[in-house]
């Protein structure tokens, strides 16, 4: 696998090497597993502010609305905010 360096604060550096003394991994493998959940997690965000956008506009969400009833779509998978985070995060892994 290719590598780089990169520069972090000293803070940032005592954190990740406790981090994988804790877990028992490396520092690659722990700043790596940071960086995926924090991708997802600013995914989730996206999607829910698109959500919340979507939601605000009455006439767009009700052609969401239909369009999930000419799909079948089980309102159960169906919040509130939008589309359960577990079937989200079902969708993005």
């Amino acid at each position: 696998m290719a590598t780089t360096t990169i520069r972090i604060s000293l803070h940032a550096y005592d954190v990740l090497q406790e981090l994988a003394q804790r877990s028992g991994s490396s520092m690659l493998v722990v700043l790596e597993q940071a960086l995926e959940q924090y991708r997802r997690q600013q995914l989730l965000e996206a999607i829910n502010a698109a959500y919340a956008a979507l939601r605000a506009v009455p006439e767009a969400w009700a052609q969401l609305e239909q369009e999930r009833l000419e799909l079948g779509v089980n309102r159960k998978e169906v919040s509130d905010h939008g589309v359960n985070s577990l079937k989200i995060k079902e969708l993005i892994s």
